[in-house]
Formats: structure tokens, C-alpha cells, sequence
């Protein structure tokens, strides 16, 4: 599965290319830790074929191209 960053001007690119759901949330915290962002929550959607995950910031997004959700 690949695992995307949506950023606040709609521009979606590729992060990663992972196996497990594990692995995406590795990659979406390294992403985090390299840009020193703290996350205080996070949220999760399933929608258009994509899982949507909001870690606190209302206008970023991390995309994953399967659903993680349930």
C-alpha cells in the first residue's frame, strides 16, 4: 500500500510504499518527527478509496490507498 502526504494546497505526494498498517504509522511518525510537528490526536476516515488521516493539523493529510480504518 502506498502512503501519501496531502498538503494544504492539494498537492498529494507519495511517502512511502509499505506492506503493513504498522509500517504506515511508522512513516507517518518519522514524517512528523523530521519536521517537528507533535500531534496531539489523530482521526481517520475511509472515503474516495483512500483512508484519510488528520494528525491534528485541519488542512494536511496523510493518505493511504487501502482501507486501514476497519
Amino acid at each position: 500500500m502506498k502512503v501519501y502526504f496531502l498538503d494544504s494546497y492539494d498537492n498529494k505526494r507519495e511517502i512511502a510504499e509499505v506492506q503493513t498498517t504498522k509500517e504506515v504509522w511508522s512513516v507517518i511518525n518519522k514524517f512528523l518527527e523530521e519536521r517537528n510537528y507533535k500531534s496531539y490526536y489523530t482521526r481517520m476516515w475511509y472515503k474516495d478509496n483512500m483512508t484519510w488521516i488528520d494528525v491534528g493539523s485541519h488542512s494536511e493529510f496523510f493518505l493511504v490507498d487501502e482501507d486501514i480504518v476497519n
